[in-house]
């Protein structure tokens, strides 16, 4: 799995993140994480995921803004299912296509799919966890074909 980090520690223990899975024609890449992030406009992936499922790329390219630097991305679309059993399965999922020295994860959810649903943290005490609650209407997203 591919990881930041700050200040030698994992970034994923600061994050908010699910288990997920991506599709594309039939072919599906599970067991990868995705990572909420609602500072981020976009959602993304990485590129050895999607050359893994074969994405298509579509004619345009995205700029993607980070604190740092900001740099033109490749767009492709495919199926993103979130949770355990794909809880949530949301098809026609619009992508900024990721170069590793440029991105840590396998895929991060922005806010252009958090946007469509409520998005909630509750802290468990006892077990010092957070959960993550996010609830959606798949039919909101609109479809994107390449």
């Amino acid at each position: 799995m591919l990881q930041r980090t700050t200040n030698g520690v994992p970034q994923k223990d600061f994050c908010l993140h699910s288990p997920a899975s991506v599709e594309f024609n039939g072919k599906e890449v599970r067991g990868l994480t995705a990572y909420w992030d609602t500072g981020s406009s976009v959602c993304c992936i990485a590129r050895e995921i999607a050359n893994k499922l074969g994405l298509p790329i579509m004619p345009t390219q995205q700029e993607v803004k980070s604190i740092t630097n900001s740099k033109m991305a490749d767009i492709t679309v495919c199926t993103l299912k979130i949770g355990y059993g794909d809880d949530i399965i949301l098809p026609d999922t619009l992508f900024c296509v990721m170069d590793p020295e440029d991105f840590g994860y396998e895929l991060l959810i922005g806010q252009d799919v958090i946007g469509y649903g409520e998005l909630h943290t509750k802290y468990n005490p006892a077990m010092e966890r957070i959960r993550l609650e996010f609830e959606i209407d798949p039919s909101v997203i609109p479809d994107h074909e390449i």
